[in-house]
């Protein structure tokens, strides 16, 4: 069969003030989305979009323990469209820490799997570190991994989803910084680098500045967006993601085939002894600095 799969991201803006208030909207807005492209597989939305926060304020005191009665709200939602459901990202207080973490929903309304950000902006950002990446599977059709935000600075994290299997990476985020263009970019880079999808979806309000971005796997971007709210849909192909890894980027760029067969691939220092990387040596502590020549 071909492995061809809807996608929508919606580009809301939250209310921080009230979780119902936004997820009522994200309802509408799905309710809509689906009525116009019935082939839509899956619907998501940018990080934090169902968060009540103060800016400036600790995301610690606004964690909740999961499910309830919002995640039981967002289960309904997955039920009634008979669609996947990524609605942003969460504070999730646990026994071991405090996360911000992906939920996914299947079409029954089932959390299938949680992903926990693996990089806060510290030091803005006070919750803990996740510390495993998330590939889930669709069934009948391929792989996903998941990103949020800031993970896409580190190619490491696209790589290893790559790596166990992901040929769509979903990635929201919450960017109001200038570096938003940079973010894109590293988006596309790291799609041709792995020969995957990357879906960048922001918000809209304070804390996002929208312009979202969703990337093919050889770095074309297929659909981007503005600043205000709006839809994105796009059609991933995972068997065309099948077809460029066996067969190469453009027809002649193999990368992974490359990777498999190279010599050094067994022999990287920055892996094997990270804590002795020479670039380590004169940094400092992860925080704001007040002077720019300290």
């Amino acid at each position: 069969m071909t492995k061809r799969f809807g996608i929508a991201g919606l580009q809301l803006k939250r209310d921080s003030d009230s979780s119902q208030s936004s997820l009522e909207k994200f309802r509408s807005m799905a309710r809509d989305t689906l009525k116009e492209f019935p082939w839509i597989d899956l619907v998501f939305t940018g990080e934090y979009y169902l968060q009540e926060h103060e800016a400036g304020e600790s995301w610690r005191p606004y964690a909740n323990t999961f499910p309830n009665e919002l995640t039981n709200q967002i289960s309904d939602i997955a039920k009634e469209l008979d669609t996947w459901i990524i609605p942003g990202t969460l504070i999730e207080e646990t026994d071991i820490g405090i996360f911000n973490t992906i939920l996914v929903f299947d079409p029954d309304g089932k959390i299938v799997c949680s992903y926990r950000k693996a990089f806060p902006w510290r030091p803005s950002e006070d919750y803990d570190y996740g510390d495993k990446l998330v590939v889930f599977e669709v069934e009948d059709f391929g792989r996903i991994g998941l990103s949020i935000c800031y993970d896409i600075w580190f190619p490491e994290v696209v790589r290893n989803l790559a790596w166990m299997g992901a040929e769509v990476v979903l990635h929201p985020t919450a960017n109001p910084m200038p570096d938003r263009d940079t973010e894109i970019m590293l988006a596309r880079a790291q799609a041709v680098f792995n020969q995957c999808y990357i879906l960048s979806l922001n918000i809209v309000e304070e804390i996002g500045g929208g312009y979202s971005a969703f990337v093919d796997p050889e770095g074309r971007i297929l659909r981007k967006s503005g600043p205000e709210e709006t839809v994105l849909t796009t059609v991933v192909d995972f068997d065309h993601v099948s077809w460029l890894r066996e067969h190469g980027t453009f027809g002649n760029t193999p990368v992974w085939k490359s990777l498999r067969d190279s010599r050094v691939r067994e022999n990287l220092p920055a892996y094997r002894n990270f804590e002795d990387g020479t670039v380590l040596e004169n940094l400092g502590n992860l925080d704001k600095k007040e002077n720019l020549n300290d």
